[in-house]
Parts: structure tokens; sequence; C-alpha cells
């Protein structure tokens, strides 16, 4: 007969209560199946990241350059010369965070279905005037208010004529 090795945890509880508690759940009732939770979980993860960024650009504002973007880590490196010892702060780009970030949003792109669609409303929008100067803007205003009333006015006189195109080159009256 084996013995059984029961601890109690600081909470109470015993080995066996956490093997219960921890019982494998089928993955298509699991909660990770519901696209729902997952896009939640990622909306969590970019929350608490951005969270992090703007305390650590908070904590590094003086930290140069970079400091106030709060994509900097921070390291310490103890120095020993001898006797003495000198701790030194190094800061670099926080690569893993980024790099986590951005797959995280990757992630909630394709949860959405979003990701690889191309955006159309960048190309729907036309020319970019936003280099002009507001005289600039009013003075294609008027050009181009003036070309449509020309427009319009050939296409009405167009339509009044009554012609019809029987052939290329050849009119007929109606």
């Amino acid at each position: 007969m084996q013995s059984l090795i029961v601890k109690v945890s600081e909470t109470g509880l015993t080995n066996t209560d956490l093997a219960a508690q921890s019982e494998p759940v089928p993955f298509v009732r699991a909660r990770v199946a519901d696209r729902q939770y997952r896009i939640t979980k990622l909306q969590d993860f970019v929350d608490r990241a951005e969270r992090l960024i703007n305390a650590r650009s908070r904590a590094y504002a003086n930290v140069t350059p970079g400091g106030e973007t709060g994509l900097l880590i921070e390291t310490r490196r103890s120095i020993r010369n001898g006797k003495k010892t000198s701790v030194v702060r190094e800061y670099a780009f926080d690569r893993g965070l980024f790099a986590e970030l951005r797959e995280t949003l990757k992630q909630a792109a394709i949860e959405k279905g979003q990701w690889g669609e191309i955006d159309r409303t960048e190309e729907d929008r036309g020319p970019d005037y936003s280099h002009l100067s507001v005289e600039e803007l009013r003075e294609r205003q008027a050009i181009f208010a003036e070309t449509r009333a020309k427009l319009d006015a050939l296409d009405a006189a167009r339509s009044n004529t009554g012609l019809i195109e029987a052939a290329p080159g050849s009119v007929e009256q109606c």
C-alpha cells in the first residue's frame, strides 16, 4: 500500500484540492476556444503593456536619449576595480516587449479578420492638400467650381441638342 503525502499550502488547500481544481477542461468547452475571450485577453495584454510603457516613460523621463518613450529597459551592472565596486545603469531598447506588442496586435487583427486587408479609405481620400495654405486652397476650390460649372453647361448643351450618334462620324437629327 502506497502512502499519500499531502502538504498543506499557505491557503489551506491540500495537493488533492489543488489537483481537483486543475482538472483539464475539454478544448471545445474551454474559454480559449471563444474568439471574443481571446480578443479580450489580447486587449488586456495591450493595455498592460501600455501601462508599463507609460510608467517607464515617467520613471526614465530624465534618461537621454529615449527615456520619455517608455521603450527602454534598465539593467544594472556591477563593476569592480580592486576593492572598489560601483553600479552602472544601462538603458537599452526593450525589443522583447516591442516584439510581443507587435505580435499581439497582429494576432488581434487576425482574430478580427482584418489581417491582410487593404485599407481602401487611404486610396479613396483623393489628393493630399495638407501642404497648401488657406489662400491656395480657396484658389483651387474656385478653379474646381468653375470647371464643374463649365462641365455641367457642356453636359446640358449636349442633352438639349436632340442629336443621336448613329455611327462613328455620322449624326442624324431626331
